[in-house]
């Protein structure tokens, strides 16, 4: 998921619109969601790069992967 540069207010009210109905509405392109397995990404310019709140530096470009279960998540009772 990526979320594209656009006004705070913007923003917010695809934020608003997503929590009520449980998913981006089709028509606003702030937000991209896709699946794949591998991405690269390639930008004209270096820019800082975010995972889960963590700097990992300004890149222009960046090729990222998804493992399946390499993340071992515990829960408790709901």
């Amino acid at each position: 998921m990526a979320v594209r540069p656009h006004p705070w207010w913007r923003l917010l009210w695809t934020f608003m619109v997503t929590r009520l109905l449980g998913h981006t509405p089709q028509d606003d392109d702030s937000v991209l969601v896709r699946r794949p397995s591998t991405c690269r990404i390639a930008m004209h310019h270096g820019h800082r790069v975010t995972a889960d709140g963590e700097s990992l530096g300004h890149f222009r470009e960046l090729t990222l992967r998804v493992e399946p279960a390499a993340l071992r998540v515990i829960v408790g009772p709901c």
